[in-house]
């Protein structure tokens, strides 16, 4: 695959790679020792991180902001939409609670660049609303039924409310630095992976004593 891989979701027949410059891959993999390369889609500016909600793919686009992709036919994903995030310069992670999509990106001029965009059945953006954090690289989002989780490469994790009641209310921010990569929630449980190596696994069910 050519470009700097940034993301993978693997599901039970598809894995899905991105990589930068090289756009989003898609292989069929029913015999998992031999994956079988489907499709590439170029997309602009820069294939960074993803996720998959049923048939539909979004993707931060770097300076392109969020890319929406259908991959209902692996063999021929589309482009749908391109919805500008305004970051300076670039849309790094992304995450779903449909029908609000969380974007994040990077802070190099002290910019607001959390954002919470809320899209219609036809991915059409209804409202959006800018969500402040400390945060200078963010290169990874997270989220469960209560809680969206922001990793950044230098200021660490961040945990903010998404439900009505506390809806983009920062619950905690550690004061150590850590230098996270990626973050993935199941249940009660947040599994971080450090830039540098290693995992650690943080018990998320009660925010408010993290």
């Amino acid at each position: 695959i050519p470009g700097n891989i940034r993301d993978l979701i693997l599901t039970e027949k598809y894995l899905y790679v991105t990589a930068e410059s090289g756009g989003l891959h898609i292989f069929a993999i029913d015999q998992p020792h031999r994956p079988r390369h489907l499709a590439t889609l170029k997309t602009p500016g820069s294939a960074m991180k993803m996720e998959l909600f049923e048939n539909t793919i979004f993707l931060a686009g770097g300076p392109a902001g969020l890319h929406i992709i259908d991959v209902n036919e692996p063999t021929n994903p589309r482009l749908l939409h391109s919805i500008p995030t305004e970051f300076k310069p670039q849309a790094l992670a992304v995450s779903v609670v449909w029908p609000t999509i969380y974007v994040a990106g990077e802070n190099f001029e002290n910019n607001d660049h959390l954002l919470a965009l809320k899209l219609n059945s036809r991915f059409e953006e209804i409202s959006r609303q800018m969500i402040p954090a400390i945060s200078y690289v963010s290169t990874s989002l997270a989220s469960n039924e209560t809680n969206l989780f922001l990793g950044d490469a230098v200021w660490g994790i961040q945990a903010f409310g998404i439900n009505e009641k506390n809806q983009g209310e920062l619950l905690f921010s550690p004061s150590a630095t850590m230098l996270f990569k990626k973050i993935v929630v199941k249940n009660d449980l947040a599994y971080l992976l450090y830039q540098r190596g290693g995992i650690m696994v943080v018990d998320i069910s009660n925010p408010d004593l993290l």
